[in-house]
């Protein structure tokens, strides 16, 4: 008799679910993922009543893409459908795909009652997580024969950007082992580029080693803190920190490119190096006032200003190319532009001026590789043709002392 009740229950959901729910997310045993989520959003200042009862609320729906509204500071709520076809409960991860959202409220709901609900966020203690993890990640049980709703109410100051996806738990493992052994690996050669640069300078005492050094290891540090690891290791008291350290990072590294611009193309000494080096200090001066100010100002100050300051700095070095040392130049400005294209993402998918699909912070990533490999490649040829010049003025002296001993030698 339970199995024929379970039966009519399948036959309800199927049949006249998609009539009561907008693009419900459809699961069953043999569900295993999916990336592409049809959810209802409302930025409109409803209750948490109002959002579960739907009483004069407006939902507007996200047509399955990333959904992304740009520097907002209202709260967001969404609104998810999941329908479960078979007779077995289904264990979900339900992914939200940013690990720097500040506050994320879930609430999973099946008639009106409350099944589970938890808070997470990078300002909320790692401690109090479900899953004590780098991503944002609930755990969901979906009953059998049923549909679920799942609400979200996010708050954030550095930009709405919610990516959401769903997983069968070991599909979850399978991917997230994936993800992280690409990641150690990448970062891993960046963190050693960083490391080998910095015992370079301490062999050779060249200042540029040392720069390179600091810049790249500021560069795996933001990283850490983009995918949210700097988070779960370094602050997982739940302060909300890394909101502005990355902006911080960001400053920090434009502003290093200056003193190995200088080494690199030359110390001259001319009106545009000394603007230079004081737009750099003015750079620093901002990083530490950022502190001081709310965060999605901060955010936006780093974000609309620094690829200016990288293009002034971009075009004093076109106007300086050093034809001597035309290959650290030319490594060195493609590590510039590598770097300008990371913070032109980074202010796109905060921003989304122009309603693009941003989900992932892949380009960033590789932005940030080519960045590090064009960086040490220039100070190291630096270095190399320095030497050169070294040895081959050291042998054109002691050959023409030589010479003088020669033929002060042969003098009657």
């Amino acid at each position: 008799m339970k199995r024929l009740w379970s039966l009519c229950g399948v036959l309800f959901v199927v049949l006249f679910t998609p009539y009561l729910l907008a693009n419900p997310v459809v699961v069953s045993s043999q569900f295993k993922s999916q990336h592409t989520l049809h959810v209802e959003y409302t930025l409109d200042p409803i209750t948490q009543q109002q959002a579960f009862s739907n009483t004069n609320v407006v939902w507007q729906a996200s047509k399955g893409e990333t959904l992304n509204l740009g520097m907002t500071l209202k709260p967001l709520w969404l609104k998810l459908s999941i329908k479960n076809t078979s007779l077995d409960d289904v264990p979900l991860i339900f992914s939200i795909d940013n690990p720097l959202l500040d506050e994320v409220s879930v609430f999973h709901l099946q008639g009106g009652h409350v099944l589970f609900n938890t808070k997470i966020g990078d300002a909320v203690p790692l401690a109090n997580r479900q899953i004590k993890n780098e991503s944002l990640l609930v755990s969901l049980t979906i009953p059998k024969a049923s549909h679920s709703e799942v609400y979200l109410k996010v708050k954030n100051n550095g930009g709405l950007r919610v990516p959401l996806s769903l997983w069968k738990p070991s599909e979850y493992l399978k991917h997230k082992s994936k993800f992280n052994l690409l990641y150690g690996l990448l970062v891993g050669f960046i963190l050693s580029l960083a490391l080998t640069n910095l015992v370079l300078y301490g062999f050779s005492r060249r200042r540029y080693f040392a720069y390179t050094g600091l810049l790249l290891t500021l560069l795996w540090l933001s990283l850490a803190y983009l995918y949210g690891f700097g988070y779960r290791y370094l602050q997982p008291s739940g302060s909300s920190f890394q909101q502005l350290t990355i902006p911080t990072l960001f400053f920090i590294c434009g502003a290093l490119f200056v003193p190995l611009q200088g080494y690199i193309f030359g110390f001259a000494k001319s009106r545009l190096n000394r603007f230079q080096y004081w737009l750099a200090w003015i750079v620093v001066l901002v990083t530490v006032i950022m502190w001081f100010l709310p965060i999605h100002i901060a955010i936006t100050l780093c974000l609309l200003s620094l690829p200016v300051v990288l293009i002034i700095f971009a075009g004093i070095a076109i106007k300086q190319f050093n034809r001597e040392y035309k290959q650290p130049c030319s490594a060195f400005l493609i590590a510039l532009f590598a770097f300008f294209c990371a913070i032109i993402y980074s202010a796109l998918g905060v921003f989304n001026p122009f309603n693009l699909n941003i989900g992932v912070l892949s380009l960033t990533f590789i932005c940030f590789l080519v960045c590090s490999l064009s960086l040490s490649y220039a100070v190291i040829k630096l270095f190399l043709m320095q030497r050169d010049a070294e040895v081959a003025a050291a042998t054109k002296c002691i050959s023409r002392k030589q010479s003088k001993r020669y033929l002060n030698a042969r003098a009657p």
